[in-house]
């Protein structure tokens, strides 16, 4: 993994990432992949811990900000 996109793809699309939580997820990259992620990337899978690692991939690499978090910026 090289790049951000990379790893937040790699997230949202793996089979080993299928059936896990975005918290989850997070504590099993290695550490040269999180060095990818920024700190917005890292709060964003922690505030959704129990969420679908894919979905929150996938909500994170498009930007998106779900209900609850417009207050964060």
């Amino acid at each position: 993994m090289n790049s951000r996109e990379k790893v937040l793809e790699y997230l949202a699309t793996d089979y080993h990432v299928t059936s896990v939580t975005a918290g989850e997820a997070l504590t099993r990259i290695t550490p040269a992949m999180a060095l990818f992620l920024t700190q917005d990337d890292k709060h964003f899978f922690q505030r959704h811990g129990d969420d679908p690692c894919h979905e929150v991939a996938k909500a994170c690499n498009a930007g998106h900000v779900w209900h609850g978090d417009e207050s964060m910026k």
